[in-house]
């Protein structure tokens, strides 16, 4: 099947994800790494800002990067996050506000699985949690009629080595 658009610019694709899909988002990120933070920042902001739309986000294990307290800690912290995250990592906003407990009205954010003891002081963290087994995720999506699903894609070719050092492209 043809991809019909392609957007480069994230607040372009938000915006037509936004005006195909209607008012109302449920959207399905993978786990952990794969979830496109730059597009998922963009919906929740538009969504934030019109309460007349509302986003259902069902997910797992939204990770940010750790901030670490002042003095001794971010001296020794701060060059291994440079290293390890990047310069230009983006956090999911709405983990962000989660852990604030300040997720607008209009959005919900559902996880199935969390970092441990990470959104203990999270009201609407532990209200909205999914417990459910990993083989139920799909079943379970398909029940909330999820109508946009995200996952984030590299840009660059990707080459693998086989074991006898020819290369796939």
């Amino acid at each position: 099947m043809p991809i019909e658009h392609r957007h480069t610019d994230t607040d372009a694709c938000a915006q037509y994800i936004i005006d195909h899909v209607g008012a109302n988002l449920r959207i399905a990120a993978p786990l952990g790494l794969g979830k496109p933070h730059g597009l998922l920042n963009a919906l929740y902001q538009r969504i934030a800002d019109d309460t007349a739309r509302s986003m259902r986000l069902f997910t797992a294990l939204s990770l940010t990067r750790p901030q670490p307290k002042p003095g001794l800690e971010a001296r020794f912290l701060e060059p291994f996050l440079a290293r390890h995250f990047g310069a230009d990592q983006v956090d999911p906003q709405y983990a962000l506000d989660q852990a604030r407990d300040a997720v607008p009205a209009n959005i919900e954010v559902h996880e199935f699985y969390m970092q441990s003891g990470a959104l203990l002081h999270s009201g609407s963290a532990q209200r909205q949690y999914i417990s459910q087994n990993y083989t139920h995720v799909a079943r379970d999506l398909a029940l909330q009629g999820i109508n946009v699903i995200v996952q984030l894609v590299a840009s660059a070719t990707v080459c693998l080595a086989t074991p006898i050092s020819r290369s796939i492209c």
